[in-house]
């Protein structure tokens, strides 16, 4: 069984279709990289994915369980979290306190800061623990927020523009930190980026929007240097093409 389906997922808003009948799985492990120009649908896929957004038409399942239409906070707790192009941490908090937001009213909190601190020192924040989140350059503020997004254990974790705007080290760092726990605790990791050579060098399977619908999809070096995928970013047919 796919760890996530996803079936005719379509959304609308008014008369404005931004995803047309998009269908795809991914395995338990997988890094699936997200590519596609500029309002192709892949944001709004991710909000839908997440619960953000209610799906006009189709079905989402995690590991089996119809998940789609729920909202994010039942989400979390089922296994599903998310990181943001911008990340939004709360400014006036402490990274630590950041990262035990997630976890209120949900299991022992001395365990919870146990576990904020290992995630911190894992992503290399863990001398800035005390330090108030306003603080960070965005780079650390984008590291804060995939600690934060593995304090509950998730299943599946959708990344929107991890790696824009980011130092090279900071990317480094974050891009061995997803394979890391992609591999090791069997993750699955949905990931948005306009960084596509990063992207291919991460991911194990590609999948290309356009248009709202999979305009290609299988490994990355095959997708990402397709006719029909290079012809939607450049607009224009290609030599090749």
């Amino acid at each position: 069984m796919p760890r996530l389906e996803v079936h005719n997922l379509a959304k609308r808003f008014g008369g404005a279709v931004v995803l047309d009948g998009v269908t795809f799985d991914v395995d338990a492990g997988v890094v699936l990289g997200i590519i596609g120009p500029n309002g192709s649908g892949k944001t709004t896929m991710v909000n839908v994915l997440n619960g953000a957004y209610r799906p006009t038409k189709g079905t989402v399942s995690l590991d089996g369980i119809r998940i789609d239409g729920r909202p994010p906070h039942q989400l979390i707790r089922m296994g599903v979290s998310r990181t943001f192009q911008n990340p939004r941490v709360f400014r006036s908090l402490t990274l630590l306190d950041n990262l035990l937001m997630v976890t209120e009213g949900v299991g022992h909190q001395a365990k919870a800061g146990s576990q904020a601190r290992e995630l911190l020192e894992f992503v290399g924040l863990g001398d800035y623990s005390s330090a108030v989140a306003s603080e960070l350059s965005g780079g650390q503020k984008k590291l804060a927020e995939f600690a934060r997004a593995l304090m509950t254990s998730p299943k599946l974790v959708l990344m929107d523009e991890p790696f824009a705007g980011i130092h090279p080290t900071i990317e480094e760092i974050l891009m061995a930190r997803i394979r890391e726990t992609c591999d090791s605790q069997k993750i699955t990791y949905l990931v948005v980026s306009h960084e596509v050579s990063e992207l291919v060098s991460l991911s194990d399977e590609f999948l290309c929007l356009a248009e709202g619908r999979v305009l290609a999809s299988g490994a990355p070096g095959d997708v990402s240097t397709d006719p029909a995928v290079m012809e939607a970013y450049l607009g224009a047919p290609t030599a090749s093409a």
